[in-house]
């Protein structure tokens, strides 16, 4: 296994993995936007740690050691690209050699939940499978098998840093989502989108807790 930082003690190979980007440069955000915080006080990061313990797989976080730590006891596997966006992640991902499969996460996509992700990982084959909703084809979350690394990295070297390129060339499972299901998918890269997205999620019944 490469790139894996503290917390993978004890880790062995699995057929499923949650795992959660966290590694982006957050510039429109003015801060690393994984841990921004909801009223409540939990981050965005904490919110996806829950939803994949809530789904009982194990957990790893993608990104770059900083300031703000990560959480103890969840390893954190390095994005050895980071300035390559989300491609750089799933590749440290892929080579960590941690699991067959892997159920994808954006750290910033407060609005998900256990039962649309589950849909994602009902065939766990070499095709990687992901939400869409015409014409639109959603990368995250996703499921990627690790036997996708050859072409992760080939993309990568002829600079065509794209996950819908990356889903599109692997032949990937889309799933069209329903419209009503669609906003359940919005991310935050600025101030205002996640405060718009903080609210709306306070708002919806939860029992959201902070699980690390």
């Amino acid at each position: 296994m490469t790139g894996l930082s503290g917390g993978a003690e004890g880790y062995s190979h699995f057929s499923l993995c949650g795992a959660i980007l966290a590694g982006g440069r957050s510039s429109r955000m003015g801060a690393p936007k994984a841990f921004m915080q909801f009223p409540s006080g939990e981050s965005l990061l904490d919110r996806s740690l829950y939803l994949l313990w809530e789904m009982r797989l194990p957990r790893v976080v993608v990104g770059q050691p900083r300031s703000v730590r990560f959480p103890r006891g969840i390893p954190l596997i390095l994005d050895p690209l980071p300035d390559r966006g989300p491609m750089g992640g799933l590749l440290g991902l892929l080579e960590s050699g941690l699991a067959s499969h892997y159920l994808v996460l954006a750290c910033d996509q407060p609005l998900l939940n256990a039962s649309l992700l589950a849909t994602l990982m009902e065939k766990l084959d070499n095709r990687p499978t992901a939400f869409a909703g015409e014409p639109e084809i959603y990368p995250l979350p996703g499921l990627y098998p690790a036997s996708l690394l050859p072409l992760v990295k080939s993309q990568l070297s002829d600079d065509r840093a794209s996950l819908k390129f990356l889903l599109q060339s692997a032949n990937a499972r889309l799933l069209q989502l329903p419209v009503s299901e669609r906003r359940n998918l919005r991310g935050a890269n600025t101030p205002q989108e996640f405060a718009e997205l903080a609210a709306e999620f306070m708002n919806r019944p939860s029992d959201f807790k902070k699980v690390l």
